[in-house]
């Protein structure tokens, strides 16, 4: 049994596709979206990945392949347009096995709802301070890190420190710790 969503001709969608991996030995997952022809009758543009929005919301390409991570997610825009009886029917498929379908109804109950501003146009996300986009960050002495810090990662600890919930592993009050609202760069030795 396969899910099937019905959506009305022209409307558009929001769907969030959540993958768990139960396999060890895959690392990814091709989602796609297609109908017998290899091709689809929807537009499908990419909101989010992981619940974190894109940078330019939606991403202005439709893309019909989705190539995701066995513990991801993806939320995307879908606007699908009815064509005939026997061709309004577009699979979703998960490394080219058909997971589930979008039924495309030719209901003219239109809503003008739209992911886009000014019906065509991407927007810009806002980002929450602890994950604002440093693309654009202007080195300055305040937010270059200047001084060195060993990081060792072991199975359990990092630095020799455990996690738990009555100790974090980031103390403000710890000069070789991570502290919020500052810019960390660092060089590895010794990896590959």
């Amino acid at each position: 049994n396969i899910e099937t969503y019905k959506f009305n001709t022209n409307q558009w969608y929001r769907l969030r596709i959540l993958i768990v991996g139960i396999d060890s030995h895959t690392s990814g997952i091709n989602v796609g979206f297609t109908d017998d022809d290899n091709d689809t009758n929807c537009k499908i543009h990419a909101l989010a990945h992981d619940g974190i929005y894109r940078f330019e919301v939606p991403k202005q390409e439709s893309m019909l392949q989705y190539p995701l991570t066995t513990s991801s997610r993806l939320d995307a825009a879908i606007q699908c347009t009815y064509s005939s009886p026997g061709s309004s029917t577009t699979k979703i498929t998960a490394n080219d096995q058909t997971i589930g379908e979008i039924r495309i109804l030719e209901s003219n109950d239109n809503q003008a709802a739209t992911p886009f501003e000014n019906e065509t146009e991407s927007w810009k996300s806002k980002r929450m301070e602890y994950i604002k986009d440093l693309q654009e960050l202007e080195e300055t002495a305040t937010n270059l890190v200047q001084p060195t810090m060993k990081l060792r990662v072991d199975e359990t600890n990092i630095n020799g420190i455990s996690q738990g919930s009555h100790k974090p592993l980031c103390n403000k009050n710890t000069k070789d710790d991570f502290q919020y609202g500052t810019v960390e760069e660092w060089k590895f030795s010794g990896v590959n």
